[in-house]
């Protein structure tokens, strides 16, 4: 077995709106199944740091956070509706999400592009880094409704994976 440190690999997106949807509601319940079926691993003591970190991370933030984040886009801003929460908590709420998002979406760029060099031209990796700043401002949030979908699915039993068609197109860039 041969091991090389910068594999390479390209993956059709989905060519539609629904096509997205069923692609990213079919991963998170292929997670959450994964997840459950392995939980032993969680805290187990013959995994080591798999079963003490790597688990735990992919069960609580990648599992569910995707319904803690998606009911906080729900709840805060209902309980400022309702007068339990201050317009300015939404406010910061909103900014700290926003940031936080586009500070790790910039980050995963210039990480990327530091440690491989894959973008021969600044104006590539200029148009790069301002969708990876307005990916924040509603993509996230579609996407996250997807997720969230997946997770309900999960929760009510569902061991169907929708289907996720591909067109074969191929962009020469």
């Amino acid at each position: 077995m041969s091991f090389t440190s910068d594999p390479v690999c390209w993956t059709e997106c989905p060519s539609t709106l629904p096509m997205l949807a069923n692609q990213r509601r079919r991963w998170q319940l292929g997670l959450c199944q994964t997840l459950w079926k392995h939980s032993e691993i969680m805290f187990g003591r013959k995994y080591g740091i798999v079963g003490w970190l790597s688990f735990p991370f992919h069960s609580y933030i990648e599992g569910l956070g995707a319904a803690v984040e998606f009911l906080g886009y729900l709840l805060v801003p209902l309980g400022v509706f309702l007068g339990l929460v201050s317009p300015g908590l939404l406010m910061v709420f909103l900014l700290l999400g926003f940031v936080y998002g586009g500070f790790l979406s910039v980050g995963a760029v210039l990480l990327g592009e530091i440690t491989y060099r894959r973008y021969p031209r600044v104006r590539d990796l200029v148009t790069l880094l301002v969708f990876a700043i307005f990916e924040n401002l509603g993509y996230r949030q579609l996407v996250l409704y997807f997720r969230f979908q997946g997770v309900l699915k999960f929760l009510g039993g569902s061991r169907r994976w929708e289907k996720v068609s591909h067109i074969g197109a191929i962009a020469e860039g």
